[in-house]
C-alpha cells in the first residue's frame, strides 16, 4: 500500500456543503474519498488541457515554429489573466454547472471558478465540435 500522509485542506462553504451533501447521499463515504476522486478528475482534465495546448503547438509548428512557441506562450498568458478575473468571462452554463469560456482567437478556454479554484478544463480550436459538457 502506498505511504499516506493526511493533510488539511481550508473550503468554502459552498464546497464543504457540496462535499457533505455527497456523503450524506451515500454518493461517498467519507470526505477523503471525496478528496481522491476528486483529484483522481483533476488530474485527468489537467493532462487534457496540456495536451491540447501541445497538440496547438505542434499543429501550428508545421507550418511556422516560431510562431508556434508564441502562440502558445500567449495562450498560458491569457490563462494567466483567467485566473485574475474570472468573472469577467461568459458563463456558458449549457457546456456544465459553473463552466465559463475565454476566447483567444480562434481558441476557446474553458474554464471552471469557484471561491476556493479556477480550473482550465478544455482549450479547443472553435471550428472543432464542442463538446457537449465539460
Amino acid at each position: 500500500m502506498a505511504k499516506v500522509e493526511k493533510i488539511t485542506v481550508a473550503l468554502s462553504k459552498d464546497t464543504l456543503s457540496a462535499v457533505r451533501d455527497a456523503i450524506a447521499s451515500g454518493e461517498y463515504a467519507s470526505t477523503g474519498e471525496v478528496v481522491r476522486d476528486a483529484l483522481r478528475d483533476w488530474k485527468v482534465k489537467h493532462r487534457l488541457s496540456r495536451i491540447e495546448l501541445d497538440e496547438i503547438g505542434d499543429y501550428i509548428a508545421r507550418d511556422n515554429p516560431a510562431r508556434a512557441i508564441s502562440f502558445v506562450e500567449e495562450l498560458r498568458e491569457h490563462c494567466a489573466a483567467i485566473l485574475a478575473a474570472p468573472a469577467s468571462y461568459a458563463p456558458r452554463e449549457e457546456l456544465g454547472a459553473g463552466v465559463r469560456m475565454a476566447v483567444h482567437g480562434r481558441y476557446l478556454v474553458l474554464f471552471r471558478a469557484d471561491a476556493d479554484v479556477v480550473r482550465i478544463e478544455r482549450i479547443l480550436h472553435s471550428a472543432r465540435r464542442r463538446p457537449r459538457s465539460v
